[in-house]
């Protein structure tokens, strides 16, 4: 997604912090993208569709529990 960053040391954590805190471009392109991210993959609106789409593949099926239950 462009909006996070890794780091496998304290040292590297340091590093990406001080890039963030110093370069104002930097953060801004990271803010954006984090921004994209969350509105597109993970905001509520998103993530109820999902669900949604995922009762509706599997467990609403009418026609599946009729015989059941006339």
């Amino acid at each position: 997604s462009g909006g996070g960053l890794v780091a496998e040391s304290d040292e590297e954590l340091a590093v990406h912090l001080i890039r963030i805190l110093k370069d104002d471009n930097f953060r801004e392109t990271l803010r954006r993208n984090i921004a994209k991210f969350v509105t597109e993959k993970v905001s509520w609106r998103v993530v109820a569709g999902k669900y949604v789409e995922v009762y509706k593949k599997y467990a609403w099926r009418p026609s599946r529990y009729s015989r059941y239950f006339g």
